[in-house]
């Protein structure tokens, strides 16, 4: 009976087991989701939804899909500027689903509300709701995280009617006709009018006063003042006004395309006009356009300008590589150039900075240093106008100080030990080579040649070369040879005692 049981057993050992081996390669932790969570958009115009992460542990890739209803929406574009993840891995979109995969090398994410991405649809149809429908994976080392994932949905409406037309404007006051001043009498000097050719202003030509511009002065279209008020976070508020009611819309973009709009206004004189607070980056750039409509609809178009947001301050403590500051040094962080001298404690402060990573770059002779800096993104609201300091230290291992005297000193005493090692060693070497003399019990080594050189040697050389001949002589038999001649020994010939 006992062996019955061991099959049991067995698939319910193995059971557990592949329950405990499914919960370690899918490690259910955080949430994957789409901001903001629900909206309204006009018919025919542009909105963006942002791909965001809680991470719950570190994560160093997120795969993401999108997929909505492509007869109520249309697919714009994807943009990565400012994501967590720097490393594109695959991004598509159109036909009812976007697909985004990004990565980071090097590193992991853990903060919470990461962005990943930002995708703009157009918005098709009025009067219906559209749901974006969120599916995605993010992982560790390998591992896939299974995080959960939360969509979102859009209300798409019908542009409102067109106002009706307004009572007409009062008829203008007749301006009053210009009186003549009383002619000066002939004894009273007449007062010459004050030089104010080429000041807008009407002011006196002053060289070393130069007119001063106010920030955000009002343009004009026709008869219409247009004033940028000044930029918070994530704030950009346009006031407009004219004499004769009109409608208005602002076409704006952080990049040349100028793919964002604001839904027209109604007929009115004044307005004030807030761009979407869900698309306004910190410390960004973005380009803009107004666009007048009469009542009966003829349009105008400004000019191109462009404003900045208020962006994050850095202060970032360049060391060297004995991690003492470098004073009075140019650093420069990028994205956008921005170029500045430390202080004597080596600190370098850089305003209206953008959230994401920056590389800081400090020029050493002919290299360029090159160190990474992450500026979090900590303004949620948009009417903030603060934010306090973020604080970053780089070490470069390489600095502009130049070679210390010490080691200087150090690498020429080297120099001059080896030189002077080599010197009497060489002439060690020469030493014991010259020394060629045998004792005289000894003679040459058994094997090695005798050479006589025939030279008008001395008298005493001449009996140092007959000894030598005498003594060949009796090793090999009695055979001689003539000066000059190299004898060698016969090893094979039998010695005589």
């Amino acid at each position: 009976m006992k062996k019955h049981y061991f099959p049991l057993l067995a698939t319910f050992i193995a059971s557990i087991l592949g329950v405990l081996f499914l919960q370690s390669g899918y490690a259910a932790t955080g949430l994957i989701k789409l901001s903001p969570a629900s909206g309204t958009t006009e018919k025919n115009k542009n909105f963006t939804v942002e791909i965001r992460i809680n991470p719950g542990d570190p994560v160093d890739g997120v795969e993401t899909k999108i997929q909505y209803d492509d007869s109520k929406l249309q697919f714009v574009s994807i943009d990565a500027g400012g994501s967590a993840f720097p490393i594109e891995l695959a991004q598509s979109g159109g036909r009812g689903s976007v697909t985004v995969t990004r990565g980071i090398l090097g590193g992991t994410v853990s903060a919470n509300n990461s962005l990943v991405a930002k995708v703009m649809f157009k918005a098709l149809v009025g009067g219906s709701t559209v749901n974006l429908n969120l599916s995605g994976q993010s992982t560790s080392a390998g591992s896939y995280q299974d995080p959960g994932t939360t969509g979102a949905s859009r209300t798409l409406t019908n542009p409102p009617a067109p106002a009706p037309d307004p009572s007409p404007d009062p008829a203008p006051e007749p301006e009053p006709t210009p009186t003549q001043p009383p002619a000066p009498k002939p004894d009273e000097p007449r007062d010459e009018p004050k030089d104010t050719e080429g000041d807008p202003n009407g002011r006196p030509d002053s060289s070393d006063k130069p007119p001063i511009t106010k920030p955000n002065k009002p343009e004009q279209i026709g008869s219409r003042k247009i004033k940028l008020l000044p930029p918070k976070f994530r704030q950009a508020i346009f006031e407009l006004s004219g004499a004769k009611a009109f409608k208005t819309y602002i076409e704006y973009g952080n990049g040349e395309e100028l793919n964002l709009s604001t839904a027209l206004s109604k007929l009115s004189k004044q307005h004030k006009i807030a761009l979407d607070k869900n698309l306004l980056v910190p410390g960004t750039t973005y380009n803009y356009r107004v666009i007048i409509q009469e009542k009966d609809g003829k349009t105008t178009k400004s000019k191109i300008s462009s404003f900045k947001t208020r962006g994050y301050i850095a202060r970032v403590r360049v060391l060297g590589a004995n991690k003492q500051p470098l004073a009075n040094k140019l650093v420069t962080l990028r994205s956008d150039p921005v170029t500045k001298r430390t202080n004597s404690s080596g600190v370098a402060k850089f305003t209206d900075i953008s959230p994401g990573k920056h590389s800081v770059i400090y020029k050493d002779g002919n290299k360029e240093l090159k160190q990474t800096i992450q500026v979090e993104d900590v303004v949620k609201s948009a009417s903030a106008t603060t934010s306090p300091p973020q604080n970053f230290s780089v070490i470069f291992t390489v600095d502009n100080s130049g070679i210390s005297t010490g080691l200087v000193a150090a690498l020429v005493g080297a120099l001059i030990a080896v030189g002077l090692a080599l010197i009497f060693g060489v002439r060690k070497f020469a030493n014991n080579t010259s020394d060629n003399n045998f004792p005289p019990s000894q003679g040459p080594p058994s094997g090695d040649s005798v050479v006589a050189f025939d030279n008008n040697p001395t008298q005493t050389e001449q009996s140092s070369g007959k000894d030598v001949n005498e003594l060949l002589n009796h090793v090999q038999g009695g055979q001689t040879s003539d000066p000059g001649t190299v004898v060698t020994p016969n090893p094979n010939k039998e010695e005589k005692e």
